[in-house]
């Protein structure tokens, strides 16, 4: 058998804002039950660290090493990697298992100077079999590769994956005396710079900028962890502020006077109809409704999270 699961890296303009959450939430709605039931091993609460002694000088061993170490942070036993730098590698990375145990990972030779990097792309890499070893992969490539993206930086290396959005600048005078500024970004994986924001701050990260590098990095967590934020303090949850509750108030008085039935979209917080609210769950993003008017603990039936709710 041979799988392969190949992880992009944007070389020239970088797709920003939520293009994918609904596959994100998608991905929650698989991770985090799993997770909470015992079916996935319980991810670490701290960023994965273990790059720190990687050599540049050594990034053949160093690399495998790392390799190796990333099996053990998704429980992964029984089983040989060898990792190869491939300079003609369109990719960041690719993986292929062959027979169940012995994994093969091609990383892209530019990458062997930068550790931290590296370290993202076998989290991802080694995601792929994680997810395959547990059943739980999407037959869409692109949703797998959402998916994929989720699991390694729900399982720590969040943090290193953010890190790899960088943001540079240029400037240049043509012979009329205009200066032009040019500006390239690039970033690691499928998920967009503000969508890990996004997971992480759902994966409990939410303060994972103290460990980012980049500026640019730091700031488009910042918006992906603020548009979390907004789905885990929304009514019909009794922890939103006084702002919205009024606001969902008045929201409610205008869905009893045109008595229609309104579904969740992807881009509302919650949606009401004359008798029933729907919204998301605060752990999972799983889409739940509850009858109008009431005061409950709502438990999702995904992942049995409990919520104080004020519908």
């Amino acid at each position: 058998m041979t799988q392969s699961g190949p992880t992009g890296a944007g070389l020239a303009r970088v797709t920003r804002g939520f293009p994918s959450l609904p596959l994100v939430r998608d991905a929650l709605r698989v991770l985090v039950p799993a997770i909470k039931k015992g079916v996935l091993p319980a991810p670490s609460a701290e960023p994965w660290d273990g790059w720190k002694h990687y050599r540049p000088a050594e990034a053949v061993i160093d690399a495998q090493h790392l390799a190796v170490r990333i099996l053990d942070v998704f429980g992964i036993q029984h089983a040989r990697v060898l990792v190869v730098f491939e300079e003609k590698l369109e990719a960041a990375g690719r993986i292929e298992l062959h027979g169940g145990k012995e994994l093969f990972v091609e990383i892209r030779g530019e990458l062997r100077a930068k550790p931290k990097t590296i370290a993202a792309t076998l989290g991802h890499e080694v995601a792929h079999i994680f997810l395959h070893r547990h059943g739980l992969e999407r037959p869409d490539t692109f949703a797998n590769e959402i998916l994929t993206d989720t699991v390694a930086a729900v399982y720590g290396f969040g943090a290193l994956m953010a890190d790899t959005y960088e943001v540079s600048e240029t400037r240049s005078t043509d012979r009329d005396g205009n200066t032009w500024l040019h500006r390239s970004e690039r970033a690691f994986g499928y998920l967009t710079p503000d969508e890990l924001g996004y997971v992480l701050a759902r994966g409990g990260f939410a303060d994972v900028e103290k460990y980012l590098d980049g500026a640019h990095a730091r700031d488009a967590m910042r918006i992906g962890r603020d548009h979390a934020l907004r789905e885990l303090r929304t009514p019909p949850l009794a922890i939103a502020p006084l702002w919205a509750r009024a606001f969902y108030r008045l929201h409610a008085l205008w869905a009893s006077v045109i008595q229609r039935e309104r579904a969740l979209t992807d881009d509302a917080l919650y949606a009401l109809d004359a008798e029933r609210v729907s919204f998301r769950c605060a752990q999972c993003t799983q889409g739940m409704r509850l009858p109008r008017g009431k005061r409950l603990t709502a438990r999702c039936p995904a992942c049995e999270h409990r919520m104080e709710c004020a519908t």
